[in-house]
C-alpha cells in the first residue's frame, strides 16, 4: 500500500498569549488523523501565525512556498487542514486552491466537517458543500473585519488603546480601556539610546551596544540603524499615539514635547543607514574633516600591484563629500599616520595636548517653555468635529489643559558640568578603538587635515590640527568607556 505524504496547513490571524495554541491544536488534530491511517505520514506542518484569512494561500509566508517551490511540491501528496477557514477565508482563493490541487495531482482534506477534494465520482453533494463553506468563511471574515473596525472606532472614542504597543512600552488597564505605560525593563535601554544619540554616537555603535546587551530587536535577529531610528522617532516617547496626524491616545512619557522635538531635530541632521550591523567604523569617521573644503573625510582603500605580482594595499582618509554633494578636491592622508598622530596628541604633552587635563562631564538640560505641548493642544482643538455629540466636553478639556500649560513656569536651558578627577590621557589609554571613537564624538571635536603627495614629502608641510575641547564630554564617561 502506497504511503500518503501529508502537509498540514495551519493558520492564525492574530498572535496572542493563547493564540498559538490554535496552531498547536491544528497540529495535534492532524497528528491524530494521520496516526489513524496506516498509509499516512506527516512530512511538515505549515505554520502561518499572524496571517489574515484574506491572504492568498500562495502569498502566505509558510504555506506559499509549499505551493510554488517545485521541490517542495513533489515532497507531499495531500494538504490537510482542521477546518476550511485554515486554508483561507476567500471564496475565490479556495476555488483556485482546489483547481491547483487538481492540476498538480494533490488531495485536499478537511477534518471538520469531513471533506476531500477532488471528490469521488459518486459524491454529488461534496462540491456544493465546498462552495457553501467557502462562501460562509468569506462572510465570517467580512463580519470579523467589520466588528474589528467598529471596535477600533469605539476604543478611539473612549481614548483607549488600539493596536499593539510600540517598542519600550507595555499595555496596561482593563479590556475596553487599555492604555500604554513605559516598560520598566526597557526604560534604561530607551534612555541609553537617547543619550547616545544626543552625544553623537553613530547608529551602528548604538546597535552594537544593544546587541551586546542581548536585547532582542523589534524585528529580525540583530538591531539595525533603521530600527534604532524608529524607536527614537516614535511619538510614544513624549506620551502620544498619533494616527493620521491626530493624537488618539495620551499616556506616560519619557520625554517632554520640547525634549522630543529637540531629539527629532538632531536626528534630522544625521543620515540613516539601513541594513544590519556589519564590520567596524573607522576611528575618525565623523570626526576628521578636509581643511581645504570643510567636507567630511572617510576611510578609503587604495591598491597597487608590485613587480612581483603581489598587491600592496594602503588605507587613507580621503575627502569624498557626500552622495548629494561629492567632493573633487583630492585631499587625503594616510590612515595609520593620522590615527597615530591623534593617539600621541591624547597621550603625550606635545602639540598642546590635553593628556594631563581633567575630564569634565557636560550634561545639557534643555529648557522647556511648554510651547510644543501648547501647539499640540491647539492643533487638536482645530481638528475637533463640531458635529460630534461630545464636542463641547472635548473642547473644554483641551482648553483647560492649554490653560494649565500656559500657567506653568518656563524652565531655562542649563549646562551642568561635573569634574571626574580623571585625566584625558588616563582614559584614552584604556579605550579600544570603538570606545575611542565614541569619546571623540562625545567631545564634539573636529580634526582638520590638508595633505598631498608634495606636502608629505616635506616634513611639517602638512596641515593637521584639532578644534574643540577634548576634555569636555557630552554625557557619561562610564558609558563612553564601555562603548562597543
Amino acid at each position: 500500500m502506497a504511503n500518503t505524504r501529508i502537509l498540514v496547513a495551519a493558520r492564525l490571524s492574530r498572535i496572542t498569549d493563547s493564540g498559538r495554541t490554535r496552531i498547536e491544536r491544528d497540529d495535534e488534530a492532524a497528528q491524530r488523523s494521520a496516526a489513524s491511517r496506516e498509509d499516512a505520514t506527516i512530512v511538515a506542518v505549515s505554520e502561518d501565525a499572524g496571517v489574515s484569512g484574506g491572504t492568498s494561500p500562495w502569498k502566505r509566508p509558510s504555506l506559499g512556498k509549499w505551493l510554488t517551490d517545485p521541490n517542495l511540491i513533489a515532497s507531499y501528496d495531500e494538504i490537510l487542514a482542521s477546518s476550511i477557514d485554515r486554508l483561507g477565508r476567500s471564496a475565490r482563493d479556495l476555488h483556485d486552491l482546489r483547481a491547483w490541487a487538481e492540476d498538480h495531482g494533490k488531495t485536499i482534506r478537511i477534518l471538520s466537517p469531513a471533506l476531500v477534494w477532488p471528490p469521488s465520482p459518486d459524491d454529488f453533494s461534496g462540491p456544493i458543500v465546498w462552495d457553501v463553506l467557502a462562501r460562509v468563511a468569506e462572510i465570517e471574515r467580512q463580519m470579523i473585519s467589520k466588528r474589528y473596525k467598529d471596535m477600533r472606532v469605539d476604543l478611539r472614542a473612549n481614548e483607549a488603546l488600539v493596536g499593539r504597543p510600540p517598542w519600550g512600552y507595555i499595555v496596561v488597564g482593563e479590556k475596553g480601556g487599555k492604555s500604554l505605560a513605559l516598560d520598566p525593563d526597557l526604560v534604561p535601554y530607551l534612555q541609553g539610546m537617547i543619550d547616545r544619540a544626543r552625544r553623537g554616537d553613530s547608529y551602528l555603535s548604538i546597535c552594537r551596544w544593544l546587541d551586546g546587551e542581548g536585547l532582542p530587536p523589534p524585528h529580525g535577529i540583530k538591531w539595525s540603524p533603521h530600527s534604532v531610528v524608529n524607536a527614537l522617532r516614535n511619538p510614544a516617547l513624549k506620551g502620544r499615539r498619533i494616527e493620521l496626524g491626530k493624537v488618539v491616545l495620551r499616556f506616560e512619557s519619557l520625554l517632554s514635547s520640547t525634549e522630543w522635538q529637540a531629539l527629532q531635530d538632531l536626528l534630522d541632521s544625521r543620515p540613516t543607514r539601513r541594513g544590519p550591523v556589519s564590520g567596524t567604523t573607522a576611528l575618525l569617521t565623523g570626526v576628521i574633516e578636509c581643511d581645504r573644503c570643510g567636507g567630511p573625510m572617510y576611510r578609503f582603500r587604495s591598491g597597487r600591484n608590485r613587480k612581483d605580482g603581489t598587491r600592496r594595499i594602503n588605507w587613507y582618509y580621503r575627502c569624498r563629500g557626500t552622495d548629494t554633494d561629492p567632493s573633487s578636491c583630492g585631499n587625503s592622508v594616510p590612515l595609520a599616520d593620522i590615527e597615530e598622530w591623534v593617539n600621541l596628541w591624547f597621550t603625550t604633552d606635545v602639540n598642546g595636548a590635553f593628556s594631563n587635563t581633567e575630564i569634565i562631564e557636560t550634561t545639557l538640560v534643555p529648557g522647556d517653555d511648554h510651547a510644543a505641548e501648547i501647539a499640540e493642544i491647539e492643533a487638536e482643538m482645530r481638528e475637533l468635529d463640531p458635529d460630534a455629540d461630545d464636542w463641547i466636553e472635548q473642547a473644554q478639556a483641551l482648553r483647560s489643559e492649554r490653560a494649565r500649560l500656559k500657567a506653568l513656569p518656563s524652565e531655562p536651558s542649563q549646562v551642568v558640568e561635573r569634574p571626574t578627577g580623571i585625566t584625558v590621557g588616563e582614559v584614552w589609554a584604556g579605550l579600544d578603538e570603538q570606545a575611542r571613537r565614541s569619546y571623540l564624538l562625545a567631545s564634539r571635536i573636529k580634526i582638520r587635515v590638508l595633505s598631498s603627495a608634495e606636502r608629505r614629502a616635506t616634513p611639517g608641510a602638512e596641515t593637521r590640527y584639532i578644534r574643540g575641547n577634548p576634555h569636555k564630554l557630552i554625557g557619561s564617561l562610564q558609558e563612553i568607556s564601555t562603548a562597543n
